[in-house]
């Protein structure tokens, strides 16, 4: 009798102290749908803890993941149009074969930064790139590519010269719109040469050739076969005193095959038959009527 007694009073006590623990009190306190709620997430929590138990964290990532993937594919968030800006120089072939694999791609499994290195690397033109998605089936690829100087024939192999780098090429007549250059280590000189002769733009129109001379100095041929030698230092003086004469005095025309400026006091010219076409520089007039 004195041991029913005891277990009474004991499940008497256990359900006394269920009925008034902190998470009774919080969950009477839920209204219905609160309630529904806490249950919901409950079995939520149970079945993501068995999951745990069987797969591993890393399991359920990948398979929410892939689930996210395949449903908003499924509703038309996939790979359908790769719009590409800022192309001038690169192939759009190159492009082409480079993208092919992300046809029909959930947009959302697209990662930005990997497709970011992969044109930077693959793509010889490309400085820098820039994608992004665009709702709902859009890839935007913005191109900043390597602006060309000039061409650089070295050792029979053509090289198109960038600002930072030089890109050998097998179609180098596809930039014939950009003066030639030769010579060891021209390509290097390549920048501070072409800022020399936009300061001349009597001269610099009719610029065929320039040859790197034992990496000290530039010798320009002109499209009429006029051969000017600039000395290793002050070519932009030398340059500037040659512009002054073909304004007075036409010289870049005249029956001369060479100029030579490397000297400050004088210039040695050779004389010979050329072909004409350099045109002197256009002179400010104004008439004065009385």
């Amino acid at each position: 009798m004195r041991k029913k007694t005891k277990s009474r009073i004991r499940k008497k006590t256990l359900r006394h102290r269920i009925n008034g623990s902190w998470l009774m009190t919080w969950y009477r306190s839920l209204g219905r749908l609160s309630k529904r709620a806490f249950w919901g997430v409950s079995v939520v929590f149970i079945f993501a803890a068995s999951l745990w138990i069987t797969d591993g964290y890393a399991a359920i990532a990948q398979k929410t993941t892939n689930g996210f993937y395949h449903t908003t594919a499924a509703i038309g968030f996939k790979v359908k149009t790769i719009a590409i800006e800022g192309r001038d120089i690169t192939h759009i072939d190159s492009m082409k074969t480079l993208l092919a694999s992300y046809k029909d791609t959930p947009l959302f499994a697209v990662d930005l930064t990997a497709l970011k290195t992969t044109i930077e690397t693959s793509i010889p033109w490309v400085h820098h790139a820039r994608v992004e998605r665009r709702l709902p089936s859009t890839l935007k690829i913005t191109l900043n590519e390597i602006q060309p100087m000039a061409r650089w024939r070295h050792k029979n192999k053509d090289y198109v010269v960038g600002e930072e780098q030089i890109i050998e090429t097998s179609d180098i007549d596809a930039f014939d719109f950009l003066p030639q250059i030769t010579g060891e280590n021209a390509h290097k000189h390549a920048s501070d040469f072409l800022l020399l002769l936009e300061a001349e733009p009597s001269i610099s129109p009719y610029v065929k050739q320039a040859d790197r001379v034992s990496d000290r100095r530039w010798n320009i041929e002109m499209t009429n076969g006029l051969l000017i030698k600039l000395p290793a230092e002050n070519e932009e003086k030398a340059l500037a005193r040659l512009g002054k004469y073909h304004a007075e005095k036409n010289i870049l025309n005249r029956n001369i095959t060479e100029i030579d400026l490397r000297f400050n006091d004088r210039i040695i010219v050779k004389k010979g038959a050329i072909r004409p076409g350099i045109k002197p520089t256009s002179q400010n007039t104004a008439i004065q009527y009385n």
